[in-house]
């Protein structure tokens, strides 16, 4: 098996495109005529590990589900909430809307009667001075 400092130079010497690297030895390109099945394990390592890892990062929490980056699980419940809250206060305003009307009209035949009596209500009063 390689060492693993010496893995990081080996992937990272010798690309004839790159201006640092590119008089140096393709290492990586040696370990594999050399000794092919050293890279193979290595790289079989490096994989898993790297699927390990990124595994471990991304498993699911009571905020967010696995493999997502965002918590869509707080999302999904606090949208819930707003939706309830929503529907809750459009209840109540379609009922201050019913109560309004309803205190409306009754005021105004209240003051259909009075002006009938010909003695005006205290409403009626502050409206016609």
């Amino acid at each position: 098996m390689l060492p693993r400092m010496r893995t990081m130079h080996i992937i990272s010497m010798g690309d004839s495109e790159d201006t640092a690297t590119s008089g140096k030895t393709d290492k990586l390109m040696t370990a594999l005529e050399n000794d092919p099945d050293s890279v193979i394990d290595f790289m079989k390592q490096l994989t898993s590990g790297l699927y390990t890892a990124l595994d471990k990062q991304m498993k699911g929490t009571n905020l967010r589900s696995t493999y997502t980056i965002y918590n869509d699980k707080q999302m999904a419940s606090e949208y819930s909430n707003y939706t309830t809250l929503i529907k809750q206060w459009e209840k109540r305003s379609r009922i201050m809307k019913i109560v309004t009307i309803t205190s409306f009209q009754r005021w105004s035949l209240s003051c259909k009667n009075c002006r009938v009596r010909h003695h005006p209500c205290h409403p009626c009063l502050e409206i016609h001075n």
